[in-house]
């Protein structure tokens, strides 16, 4: 994993690594090939919470077991569908991966209301993504 970004990780609650059987497991549930820096995030913790970096940016990301409930109880194919929520900012915003973009670029949405009109860019891959939330900017869009 990349120095800089193993350092900002490790600012945050980890929780033991997900072994790539339950990744792929969930995976298949939600109809979805998690990026590969998604992927390795999970191998070294099977989802996290804190601040990112030295930053006031929150981030929560569920672990494997928690992706599915989340989706269904959300009822994300219903108010959004292309969207897989994989955590949020503990201040009532999902991040997500947009399956409606091949690159699945990380985006983020409010839970209420839950509707792709309220989608917003984030970065283009989830390790810009975490970069990102550990500076002092953070990801915030910008139109």
């Amino acid at each position: 994993m990349d120095p800089e970004l193993k350092k900002l990780i490790d600012t945050l609650d980890l929780n033991q690594p997900a072994d790539l059987q339950m990744i792929r497991k969930a995976e298949e549930e939600l109809a979805i090939h998690f990026p590969d820096e998604f992927i390795e995030f999970l191998q070294y913790s099977n989802g996290a919470s804190g601040y990112v970096g030295e930053s006031d940016n929150q981030l929560n990301v569920w672990g494997v077991y928690e992706l599915k409930d989340e989706h269904t109880n959300y009822r994300v194919e219903k108010y959004a569908p292309g969207l897989v929520l994989f955590g949020s900012d503990g201040v009532g915003n999902a991040y997500a991966f947009d399956t409606r973009n091949a690159n699945l670029p990380v985006v983020t949405i409010p839970f209420v209301p839950l509707r792709l009109s309220e989608v917003k860019p984030c970065k283009p891959s989830f390790f810009d993504f975490i970069k990102a939330l550990g500076s002092s900017e953070g990801w915030e869009y910008r139109s």
